[in-house]
């Protein structure tokens, strides 16, 4: 189990926030939606029972941290984490475009080699122009194939979270159910690039280094913007 003691760190973002230079950082006020480097309130251990319970998944240990010493949501890499909140419909993640299928994130994320073969297989099908007689003909094709690919996606990503928008339809997911539970993965489809695990700086990437290194890297970045 991967622990974090996550003292210090939203004091180190509130800090961040009150510096004069604070708004050259990406996603600080990005049309409308940016975090403005604010942290939601943590949650408290009832309610992260309660969340947990309603969505039948324990949480990675140190997100789950996290949540309760830092914040519920607000300030991070790229437009900010979502907040995760009680709706009147249950809990849920808030955030723009950071729709999850929470009726399966305790169902077991398919894997790295389940995900490629099943993405590669259906993009493999893509409909070609000159394989039809008309436009009419392709663009019904086109259609379904691309509904297609939406249904696939959504079962791929089953037991992970969408948890951060990065721009440009492309977002960051934390896996919680599965072998690779507590990693980050990376939706950039809009370029076709798929998804797959974030890699960098190490072979699979936690919650608390994602989070620590932006932070860090905020931190200079306003450093130098200072000077």
């Amino acid at each position: 189990m991967i622990t974090t003691d996550w003292g210090g760190v939203r004091e180190r973002v509130e800090a961040l926030a009150r510096r004069d230079k604070a708004d050259v950082l990406f996603g600080y006020g990005g049309r409308g939606h940016g975090h403005r480097l604010r942290l939601d309130a943590p949650l408290s251990e009832e309610q992260l029972d309660e969340a947990e319970a309603r969505l039948r998944v324990t949480l990675p240990a140190d997100y789950r941290s996290f949540l309760l010493q830092v914040g519920a949501g607000g300030a991070g890499p790229f437009y900010g984490i979502g907040s995760l909140v009680r709706q009147d419909d249950g809990w849920s993640w808030n955030g723009p475009g950071l729709e999850s299928d929470l009726g399966r994130l305790h169902l077991p994320f398919a894997g790295e080699d389940v995900i490629t073969e099943a993405l590669a297989e259906h993009d493999g099908r893509e409909p070609v122009l000159r394989d039809f007689p008309g436009i009419e003909e392709f663009s019904r094709a086109f259609k379904a194939w691309d509904g297609e690919g939406e249904v696939l996606f959504r079962r791929m990503a089953t037991g992970a979270v969408r948890l951060s928008h990065f721009g440009c339809g492309a977002y960051y997911w934390l896996v919680v159910s599965g072998s690779e539970r507590g990693h980050l993965w990376v939706e950039n489809r809009p370029v076709d690039l798929g998804f797959t695990p974030l890699t960098r700086p190490e072979p699979r990437v936690t919650f608390t280094r994602w989070y620590l290194d932006w932070l860090a890297a905020a931190e200079d970045q306003v450093d130098r913007a200072s000077r």
